[in-house]
């Protein structure tokens, strides 16, 4: 029995050696060419020669000499699924988590061969193209092996039960690679971004309402937005944690039920829009060992609590130690001039839902606007059993400050906390507002709108992969 393996690719010496230790005699050549002087030079009958290439395409001309093979084997450089020499820019595309090696017969068909062997290993979601590489050339390594004590034992190289997917390498497929959907995720635009660039081409796109627009680059800083930038650069997670620490050495953290003695700060956070960021936040908070409230709404439109997915982060949050509120949106109502009693009863109404959503009391309520209707007028410590933010106690014993509206319209929390002006302080900041990289506010806007938009795209794709349907795009 004569083996032959080809493979383009530098294998280590590591490889080669362990390879060559077999009690078999292998022959390793990097090219056709030398294959075929090897051939000759060996003149092995047919019925004993083996062919295993690495990831060669199989309309390789070593097929008009196949009557000189026995057995012809290639290791694709992808599993099943991606069939084809686009296999790992498509895995790329997909965000996939695993990846690695195929086994196979060649046959004059491109990938209808029957399949031998798979080896998968798990990747990261940020994997490269090189990185996939790399795993399916390490994969193919761990295939050859079990084939050559296979070979060893003489037992019959067989099929698999695995079959390949629909080959997906036409022009189709890459142009459908091409475009970018306005709801990717920042890692899926990086992805398609990384694969156009990987092809050579320079047609990456998006539609949008009816309009095509060409990809340039990545954003420029424009004259407006250096003019602009300094009314919003400090909001972001990194200044975040610095105003955390710097509070903690003036301050200690109280919540609205426990703590409120001494010097201190009650640190609330209105959820308006973002409750992926509310948690980045919150672990923001639990690293630094501080426990602030978390004020989660029923009616605004950005976000629903009574989502699944909403509510495990949400209650992430929770058991990360911080405390639950309700923020009440009175707007949401008809009835804009409240009595007490009727305020009164829509708030435990929301109050009960919400603690039965989250699983948790709900210790305090906020106004998600505080001068829509009368709602100013009532001042009370507790309203409908939850303590209000807005009531005299807070109003008239603390020190106030924010972030509304993502810029500073008044006097900038980080220098309230430096002056140590007030022995209470009130501190209500949003989520939403500091985001990982700076931004123009109602960019950051767009951006949790954007996340919670791709969250229900996946809850989508996700729903048809697993009742097996076509995921038309």
């Amino acid at each position: 029995m004569f083996i032959f393996i080809l493979s383009a690719k530098q294998l280590s010496a590591k490889f080669e050696q362990e390879v060559l230790s077999w009690p078999l005699d292998i022959t390793l050549v990097c090219s056709e060419r030398d294959f075929l002087q090897a051939l000759n030079s060996k003149k092995p009958s047919a019925e004993k020669t083996i062919l295993i290439t690495l990831d060669i395409d199989a309309d390789n001309q070593i097929l008009s000499d196949k009557n000189h093979i026995s057995t012809f084997i290639n290791l694709h450089f992808a599993p099943p699924k991606y069939p084809g020499k686009h296999a790992k820019n498509l895995a790329k595309l997909d965000g996939v988590s695993s990846f690695g090696a195929t086994a196979h017969f060649v046959s004059e068909q491109r990938f209808q061969g029957p399949v031998i062997d798979v080896e998968m290993v798990t990747v990261a979601k940020t994997a490269s193209l090189e990185d996939l590489g790399e795993t399916a050339l390490k994969a193919s390594m761990v295939i050859i092996k079990r084939l050559l004590k296979k070979l060893s034992r003489n037992e019959e190289i067989l099929p698999s039960t695995d079959i390949w997917n629909e080959l997906s390498d036409t022009t189709l497929d890459i142009t459908r690679a091409c475009r970018i959907s306005a709801l990717d995720s920042p890692l899926s635009v990086e992805a398609r971004i990384e694969v156009v660039d990987a092809l050579q081409s320079d047609n990456a796109y998006l539609d949008l309402n009816g309009h095509r627009f060409l990809y340039e680059g990545p954003t420029p800083e424009t004259d407006v937005y250096k003019r602009d930038q300094k009314r919003w650069a400090e909001f972001t997670e990194d200044k975040y944690r610095e105003l955390l620490i710097k509070t903690k050495e003036n301050y200690k953290f109280a919540t609205y039920l426990e703590g409120r003695t001494g010097r201190h700060v009650i640190w609330r956070h209105d959820l308006d829009h973002s409750i992926h960021q509310a948690y980045e936040i919150a672990k923001i908070e639990h690293d630094l060992g501080i426990v602030t409230s978390y004020m989660f709404t029923l009616r605004l439109p950005y976000y629903n609590i009574l989502e699944l997915d909403t509510q495990k982060i949400a209650r992430e949050i929770l058991k990360m130690g911080h405390k639950a509120g309700l923020h009440f949106d009175a707007s949401a109502y008809e009835n804009q001039k409240w009595s007490e009693g009727e305020l009164e009863d829509v708030m435990i109404k929301e109050r009960d839902l919400l603690s039965q959503s989250l699983d948790a009391p709900i210790e305090a309520m906020s106004y998600h606007d505080p001068t829509c209707g009368n709602l100013i007028d009532f001042d009370k410590d507790i309203m409908a059993g939850m303590v209000n933010c807005y009531g005299k106690t807070l109003r008239n014993e603390y020190g106030y400050c924010s972030d509304s509206n993502g810029y500073w319209r008044h006097k900038p929390i980080p220098e309230v906390i430096a002056s140590g002006e007030h022995e209470k302080l009130h501190v209500l900041t949003h989520p939403e507002w500091w985001p990982p990289t700076a931004m123009p506010p109602r960019q950051r806007i767009e951006r949790a709108l954007l996340l919670h938009a791709q969250d229900i795209m996946k809850i989508y794709d996700d729903h048809l992969a697993r009742s097996g349907r076509d995921n038309i795009r």
